[in-house]
């Protein structure tokens, strides 16, 4: 017996919409992309800044947006969650200039900490952040060297990498 070829076209296509319906599920059940600024509990950060490793599997993202410092905690699946410190301090151990240690505090229109003031560039420094636990003979303190390529990439400009910038990984 001979098929028709009309029955077999609309069997193909029954089944190319039965399978493109499964796929699209799929791709909607993938997980968002990084959100843009400001950010709210659950968003996932853009690329950059250096993270540091806390107990429990959570982590802080210490950055430079703009000049400004920026400090957002993250949970075990890197989503920004609640400041687990209400403020802090900054210093920028190898910079010499009139100012090297930075307040940070509470953010009023992001979920982070940071300072409204402006830090000159380039954003190349052993930094040391500093918080408050409570006991003033028991700051906690985490330190590490932050480097200009660790910035975020301006929104406009996400896509390009820190090689086409021309900005290196190198300390000096």
């Amino acid at each position: 017996m001979k098929s028709h070829p009309f029955r077999l076209s609309a069997g193909l296509f029954f089944a190319c919409c039965l399978f493109s319906g499964l796929f699209a599920e799929e791709a909607a059940e993938e997980p968002a992309g990084p959100a843009e600024p400001p950010y709210k509990v659950g968003d996932l950060l853009q690329e950059g800044g250096y993270e540091v490793a806390l107990d429990d599997g959570l982590a802080m993202n210490f950055r430079m947006v703009d000049d400004q410092i920026r400090l957002y905690f993250l949970d075990e699946d890197k989503k920004v969650i609640e400041p687990l410190y209400t403020s802090g301090s900054v210093r920028f151990a190898d910079i010499k200039s009139k100012r090297n240690f930075y307040p940070i505090q509470a953010l009023p229109e992001d979920l982070g900490l940071g300072s409204e003031v402006r830090v000159p560039a380039p954003h190349r420094s052993f930094t040391i952040l500093t918080f408050d636990t409570g006991n003033p003979d028991a700051p906690k303190q985490y330190s590490f060297r932050y480097l200009p390529s660790m910035n975020p990439a301006p929104l406009e400009d996400a896509g390009e990498s820190a090689a086409e910038s021309g900005d290196s990984n190198s300390m000096y």
